[in-house]
């Protein structure tokens, strides 16, 4: 991937708002069970959330509680998305994972809101209707100087057959 292309598709992702990561495989099942959500994480209170988005949060959060990349990868849903975007959210989850969080929530949003996008002249739309946003924010005071830290991100949630993932930019 080229820098403008790296450019261009960091500036997707934060307009559709989500991170991307990802891997080969297919994505071919649900969240994995979780047991409760990760310790020592304050969580504002989700407003209006249903169970399907309460489950994915804390699969969230135990996937980062135990810096598995495996089990944050499997809560997206890629749909049709090429090798190289599997590749940015792998790289994207690998380093959101390097900080711990200190606050994560989940809200419901507008249809629509995060539909298709036009950036670099390219069409792109999330691979699943977006229902809800999830923000977390992350402790980075203990990143090595110098290195790029993750404070903040936001990801677009779908449902596909009553479960909930994070949505993946697709190519139009």
């Amino acid at each position: 991937m080229t820098s403008a292309q790296a450019t261009i598709l960091l500036a997707v992702v934060a307009a559709a708002g989500c991170q991307p990561a990802a891997r080969p495989a297919a994505n071919s099942g649900s969240p994995p069970a979780v047991p409760s959500a990760g310790a020592g994480v304050v969580s504002a209170e989700p407003q209006e959330v249903s169970d399907p988005e309460a489950k994915l949060l804390a699969a969230y959060k135990a996937a980062q509680a135990s810096q598995d990349v495996e089990a944050m990868l499997k809560l997206y849903w890629f749909g049709s998305a090429d090798a190289e975007m599997r590749q940015t959210i792998r790289e994207n989850v690998e380093a959101e994972l390097r900080c711990p969080i200190t606050d994560i929530k989940i809200e419901p949003v507008e249809a629509g809101r995060y539909g298709p996008t036009v950036e670099g002249g390219i069409r792109w739309r999330p691979s699943l209707d977006v229902v809800a946003l999830l923000t977390a924010n992350f402790d980075t005071s203990h990143a090595p100087p110098g290195e790029l830290a993750t404070q903040q991100i936001k990801l677009t949630v779908g449902r596909r057959g009553g479960r909930c993932y994070f949505t993946v930019p697709l190519r139009e």
